[in-house]
């Protein structure tokens, strides 16, 4: 239970200040390469959550109670969902076809 707690604590702080810095750092980069293309300030948004999530690991601010090669796999795995989170996730277009999807077939119409 003791775990738990520790991670739910340590995600509390982390997903939002992934989520903050990276909305930060995206939009400073973005302004200063003038980057116009939906898809590379996507990308350039997720490696920054990716980062700043494998920096939490690597200063110990995220720590699952793995063996260190998973912890940071699992960093990462936060940092992309914090990341779809900054980006709004509904712009990927995987997702986007499955809501729409799932839209239809509540509607009844055919998806």
């Amino acid at each position: 239970m003791v775990v738990i707690t520790t991670v739910l604590s340590q995600l509390f702080v982390a997903v939002p200040t992934i989520i903050v810095g990276t909305q930060t750092l995206t939009s400073v980069i973005n302004g200063l390469f003038k980057i116009d293309t939906a898809w590379v300030r996507h990308l350039i948004s997720w490696i920054i959550a990716v980062v700043i999530a494998l920096a939490f690991v690597a200063t110990g601010g995220l720590t699952f109670g793995l063996p260190v090669v998973w912890e940071y796999v699992v960093g990462a795995v936060a940092g992309v969902l914090a990341g779809g989170a900054a980006n709004g996730i509904y712009d990927w277009e995987a997702i986007k076809k499955i809501f729409d999807s799932l839209e239809a077939i509540i509607r009844g119409q055919k998806a």
